[in-house]
């Protein structure tokens, strides 16, 4: 399992669910969803990361739903995929904020602000992760005809 999380940087890979904070995260896992959430080969995102991914998912699949769970066919995921390198394009030119707003939105209502703040690294760690899942999806692709974005459940951990 990789966890993708965001202070404003990505946060080192985590591979171990209990590992995780309390904070929101986005399941991304090969195959169609089974019922199951912290499946053994997905990839989690924090909600902030992912904010900025969803006009680019939206565009090629309209029917996502955040909350709910989202089975996506492989030429789908093509098609997105052509998305995120468009945002790769537009990012490596050192847009600035107003430019990046436009093209790729931002999930939450302080996030455009935070973002400011440390523009460049940000923009070099956004690069970096919308590259990996690139590569994440691509691979995953090989042997998966779909691949789910499982929305945030609604309890993430269990109580003992």
């Amino acid at each position: 399992m990789i966890i993708y999380s965001w202070s404003y940087k990505i946060a080192p890979t985590i591979d171990n669910a209990e590992e995780l904070d309390e904070n929101d995260y986005i399941e991304i896992k090969p195959g169609k969803y089974t019922g199951l959430h912290w499946n053994d080969g997905s990839i989690f995102l924090d909600e902030e990361p992912f904010g900025m991914l969803i006009q680019s998912i939206m565009k090629q699949y309209p029917s996502f739903e955040y909350s709910s769970n989202n089975d996506i066919d492989h030429k789908t995921w093509r098609k997105i995929i052509t998305e995120f390198n468009r945002i790769l394009l537009i990012l490596k030119n050192k847009p600035n904020i107003q430019q990046i707003n436009s093209h790729i939105g931002f999930g939450f209502d302080d996030s455009q602000t935070q973002f400011a703040k440390n523009l460049n690294q940000n923009i070099s760690d956004m690069i970096q992760l919308i590259q990996s899942l690139i590569n994440w999806i691509e691979k995953t692709l090989e042997n998966n005809e779909f691949i789910s974005i499982l929305g945030v459940p609604t309890q993430m951990f269990d109580e003992d």
